[in-house]
């Protein structure tokens, strides 16, 4: 018997086993691409995932830092400030000798800064039981613009806020490498005076101990300064306390 070429067995048969196998390799592929797009998918959502729990920890880093107001820094060396000119006829070297001291650097015509920081000390200062209302600790202003800042007026300036606020002045040179050693930064152009607007309180053994950022919160500035304090009395020990205690009684 005689077959065209579109009925002969063999031919049929295998034109069945090819179409099967193509259409076989066809869903394996479409199955192993559909799988590669599931892997994929998952790979782009735990890489999206971990970039964002990355960014969230530095968001929450930043807001840390912003809402950061006290900074710890006990310092290994006393200061060796120069020799500037008091409101109360005390060389600095003498006057941060045993007690704690929060030192502010400004000037007289301050237009903000300066008498809500003073303001805000003052303030500070008239709570009971408090170092500054024991005299165990004490404010210390340094004026950055001398040239305008006499003994005098300094003193009549703090005098709105706190009669123990003692003042200095000096040349700017000498003012300069003071705030150099203490971390203060200013500047003075045409424009005006820009300086620091810190707090940096100083051990009773005249060591630099840590610096109060943006002290504008009574209550926070309090809870600040004794972080300090403890942390500086960790570092140094005994002697640091001795000497805060013995402050206490001058």
């Amino acid at each position: 018997m005689r077959y065209g070429p579109d009925e002969h067995p063999t031919l049929v048969i295998t034109l069945a086993v090819a179409v099967t196998l193509v259409v076989s390799i066809g869903f394996i592929a479409a199955g192993e691409w559909l799988h590669g797009s599931h892997d994929h998918s998952h790979e782009g959502h735990a890489s999206m995932a971990s970039h964002e729990d990355s960014s969230h920890a530095k968001h929450a880093a930043m807001a840390a830092n912003l809402d950061r107001t006290a900074i710890v820094s006990p310092g290994t060396e006393p200061l060796d400030p120069p020799a500037l000119e008091s409101t109360n006829s005390v060389s600095m070297a003498s006057q941060l000798d045993g007690k704690w001291s929060l030192l502010f650097f400004g000037f007289t015509s301050c237009p903000h800064v300066c008498p809500t920081t003073l303001n805000t000390l003052a303030r500070v200062a008239a709570v009971p039981g408090g170092d500054l209302a024991d005299g165990s600790a004490q404010v210390l202003f340094v004026s950055v613009d001398p040239e305008t800042d006499t003994r005098d007026r300094i003193a009549t300036y703090l005098g709105k806020f706190d009669p123990d606020f003692i003042g200095y002045t000096g040349s700017m040179e000498d003012i300069q490498a003071f705030s150099d050693q203490v971390g203060a930064a200013f500047s003075v152009t045409e424009e005006g005076i820009d300086h620091s607007t810190s707090v940096f309180v100083i051990d009773p053994t005249g060591r630099p101990a840590g610096v109060l950022l943006r002290p504008s919160d009574d209550q926070r500035l309090l809870q600040d300064f004794e972080i300090v304090q403890h942390a500086a009395q960790e570092q140094h020990g005994q002697p640091a306390i001795a000497a805060h205690h013995a402050g206490s009684h001058h």
